[in-house]
């Protein structure tokens, strides 16, 4: 190009080689918008499969609020037991220390579910039951050691846990430190995690607002929603 531009050919005439060029940035150039093009159709297409996604996990979990509410005698006696043999499972296991601190979550709220229970408050007993394994599940994905490293995978809870804040505490965009932060949390603050990635929970406040912060920061709450 630099050959074009100390030239001064005739005004009627632009030598060949030049307009080679400006022909080969001119494609370039429709190459690029192209690619631009179809990253953006990409990035607008997962925003709409996470937003599908979402709306459908939504939908899913309150079908089982609704069913956890019409539990019987029976339902809830078989949902206990099964919540108390993955509990011996996870106990027999060598935990880690975070994987032990969210064994004595998961026990707390099957503590509470057999409470429940006793007290013939079958829906609630379900409902603390299916929190407990929700804790479970979590700490087994996070003994699996199968995310990939710089991998961000999110989990929802099929069943919310409602949780407070051990202390003041930053409510972050995205679940990694550097993310922006959303608001700063006092202790005791009422929370209901709704998701997990790796060490972070998504929850929703009281005022709802939504982000992550660290799940040592927080503690299940047993009492009624």
């Amino acid at each position: 190009m630099a050959g074009c531009a100390i030239q001064s050919p005739a005004p009627d005439r632009v030598p060949e080689s030049c307009m080679a060029e400006q022909s080969e940035i001119e494609r370039l150039r429709q190459l690029l918008e192209k690619k631009d093009a179809l990253i953006h159709n990409q990035q607008v297409h997962q925003q709409e499969q996470a937003k599908e996604l979402q709306a459908t996990s939504s939908q899913a979990t309150l079908a089982q609020v609704k069913l956890r509410r019409m539990a019987t005698q029976p339902d809830a006696a078989s949902t206990l037991a099964e919540v108390e043999v993955l509990m011996e499972t996870f106990k027999s296991d060598k935990n880690t220390a975070p994987q032990q601190a969210l064994q004595t979550q998961a026990q707390r709220l099957l503590d509470a579910a057999n409470a429940a229970y006793a007290e013939d408050d079958y829906a609630t007993a379900v409902d603390r039951a299916a929190q407990s394994r929700e804790i479970i599940d979590m700490a087994q994905v996070q003994s699996s050691g199968k995310k990939a490293v710089g991998q961000s995978v999110t989990i929802m809870f099929q069943t919310p846990i409602p949780m407070r804040t051990l202390t003041d505490c930053n409510l972050r965009q995205q679940p990694r430190k550097s993310s922006a932060l959303l608001s700063v949390l006092k202790k005791d603050s009422a929370l209901t995690a709704v998701a997990y990635d790796g060490d972070w929970l998504r929850v929703q406040t009281e005022d709802e607002r939504e982000g992550w912060l660290l799940k040592s920061l927080v503690e299940v709450q047993t009492g009624e929603l």
